[in-house]
């Protein structure tokens, strides 16, 4: 191949240089390794300029003068016709690869572009605002209402019509308070005071009270606290109680708590002080040894685990035949197993001696058993005393029994069950002698029916203060008696 010119090589080059100069041509702007992502181009803005390597600005692309656009560095081309200049609003979106636009005539500002790309009007009501201007406005069953609103009003209904403004009443002072009357609305009630000598709470009035002090109901009464008045208390303060911590009487105030919500935190109060926030320190360590002790004799002891978690058990120790755990030691004592004697013997029992404690005793007379005894000891006896009137004698209730003589007549009536006793009767003022009725007696003891007669000891009489033991006895079924008296 034949070698070609200079002049020749540098006309094929003319798309990548400019040369100037003459007569050899001069490597121009575009020279060296270009970095990425930019052209060999002319200035971005002005009249004609030395290419340089820049990278593309909107003005180097003519609209509607491509088919394709790559957006960033490495996209890829999305193909279509760029809306022409001048065209109607319009937004260009990738579909599926595919430049698309939207519709030329659909965009206003009274529109706005939905999710499937299209321009679709806001869906809503319809109208005009209702009322003057700067009302509150209102569905009036579908169309707009207003409501002008001037200074100290609200809106709202006195009778269940559309809304309207209410005006609210000019109500402040000590002793003013707002009323709501309906179908009215608000009006300014003036509370009456009085002479602040009584309150009454329901039906119940409690006395009187001290103007600006704690009131209380104390039992009826109206007390007060008058070291603690309410009058002049500042605002509480954020994390403060209302109160006296000075450790003496004064007027109330802020007294702060402090910040005291730890697991080992507790609050703590000092007189004069306050609220202080104490830190509980846990002990620690482990179990070195751990000792039961004994509780004999009625228990032993077992420990187990002694160094980590002990456990105690308990095992009921045996007991000796026939004893008991008791004190028989007349006085305060450790108990101990005593033993209990042998006892079952016909005429036998078990009697406690203090000091000796529980011992067999067998002299003792018990019924049903013959040939008890002989007895070496007596006792004494409580005369049982009787109700004056008729009696039937009762030998069991008690040996020796007494009784006053009726004023009227009376009588004594023999044993029903066999025994024996002594009945003294005592003759009061204008006695009456009682008959006796039962007794199987000789005919001469008895004067009708009453014991004056002979033969069974000194008759009775009715003199004054006299008195009679009479004997009286059953044995087998048949009762007798024996009169002595003692004047």
């Amino acid at each position: 191949m034949k070698p070609q010119p200079l002049a020749y090589r540098l006309l094929a080059l003319a798309g990548l240089f400019y040369c100037l100069g003459s007569p050899a041509p001069v490597l121009a702007q575009c020279s060296g390794t270009p970095n990425a992502n930019t052209v060999c181009a002319g200035g971005t803005s002005g009249g004609a300029a030395l290419p340089t390597f820049r990278t593309l600005v909107p003005a180097d692309i003519p609209a509607g003068g491509g088919t394709s656009l790559t957006v960033g560095s490495g996209g890829t081309p999305v193909t279509g016709t760029p809306a022409a200049a001048g065209a109607a609003p319009q937004v260009l979106y990738n579909n599926s690869g595919q430049l698309n636009s939207t519709a030329s005539s659909a965009g206003s500002t009274t529109t706005f572009l939905r999710g499937d790309m299209t321009w679709q009007t806001p869906p809503g009501g319809s109208g005009s605002p209702g009322g003057a201007a700067n009302s509150v406005q209102y569905n009036n069953a579908g169309a707009f209402g207003g409501v002008a609103l001037t200074a100290n009003q609200l809106i709202g209904s006195l009778s269940g019509s559309l809304p309207t403004a209410i005006p609210v009443t000019n109500c402040v002072g000590g002793a003013n308070a707002l009323n709501w009357a309906a179908g009215t609305g608000f009006s300014c009630n003036t509370i009456s005071g009085g002479s602040a000598t009584a309150i009454t709470v329901g039906t119940t009035t409690i006395g009187s009270g001290t103007s600006g002090a704690i009131l209380y109901n104390n039992a009826g009464v109206l007390g007060n606290l008058a070291q603690i008045p309410f009058s002049n208390i500042a605002n509480v303060n954020a994390n403060s109680l209302l109160g006296n911590s000075t450790g003496s009487a004064t007027n109330p105030s802020n007294v702060a708590v402090p910040s005291c919500s730890g697991t080992t935190n507790a609050l703590t109060w000092t007189s004069g002080t306050g609220f202080g926030c104490n830190t509980i320190t846990a002990g620690s360590g482990t179990v070195t040894t751990f000792s039961a002790g004994t509780l004999s004799p009625l228990f032993t002891t077992t420990v187990t685990n002694a160094t980590t978690t002990p456990n105690l058990a308990f095992t009921l120790s045996n007991a000796a035949a026939n004893t008991v755990f008791s004190n028989w030691q007349g006085s305060t004592a450790a108990p101990q197993y005593n033993t209990w004697p042998s006892c079952s013997g016909s005429t036998s029992a078990l009697q406690y001696l203090n000091g000796t404690g529980v011992q067999c005793a067998t002299s003792f007379l018990v019924t049903n058993v013959q040939g008890q005894g002989p007895l070496t000891g007596g006792a004494s006896v409580t005369t049982l005393g009787l109700t004056t009137g008729n009696i039937t004698v009762d030998c069991s209730a008690r040996p020796l029994q007494s009784i006053t003589a009726s004023t009227s007549a009376w009588s004594i009536t023999a044993p029903g069950s066999d025994g024996s006793c002594i009945v003294k009767v005592t003759n009061p003022p204008s006695a009456v002698i009682p008959t006796m009725s039962g007794f199987s007696v000789a005919s001469a003891c008895l004067v009708s029916s009453q014991p004056t007669g002979t033969g069974c000891g000194d008759p009775m009489t009715a003199t004054n203060a006299a008195a009679f033991s009479i004997f009286i006895w059953r044995v087998g079924g048949t009762s007798g008696y024996r009169i002595a008296a003692h004047q």
